[in-house]
């Protein structure tokens, strides 16, 4: 069965495909490991001055992040926007989730980009 787990980069007609199909695209090992350890580290800076102990989400982070911002264009995602939106388009939310992970932290580490669109 096909799932839509793609490659870093251009988008390709099995990225439209999949990504009209189920709404999302699954990039894997977009971070490199030092990447993952200075967003580690960012989120968890950011999680203790928003105030959230446990587990949950703390919006904003890019603002106060550099690491965090540096996801927003990513070199390895921002093609596949482009071509879903064009150059025309805004980063309405970004939230930093703090969650349980089996196998630790490292093993939770996730780079969830979520674009959705209405289609009139």
């Amino acid at each position: 069965m096909l799932s839509p787990i793609s490659q870093p980069g251009t988008f390709t007609e099995l990225d439209r495909f999949m990504f009209e199909s189920w709404g999302y695209l699954v990039i894997p090992d977009v971070l490199n490991e030092e990447e993952v350890k200075r967003c580690l580290e960012a989120s968890i800076r950011h999680h203790g001055t928003g105030g959230i102990a446990g587990f949950g989400q703390v919006g904003r982070g890019h603002e106060s992040e550099p690491e965090l911002e540096r996801l927003i264009d990513h070199r390895a995602i921002l093609p596949k926007v482009r071509a879903i939106y064009g150059d025309r388009f805004i980063l309405q939310s970004a939230w930093c989730t703090k969650q349980p992970a089996h196998g630790g932290w490292a093993a939770g580490i996730r780079m969830v980009l979520v674009l959705t669109t209405s289609i009139d």
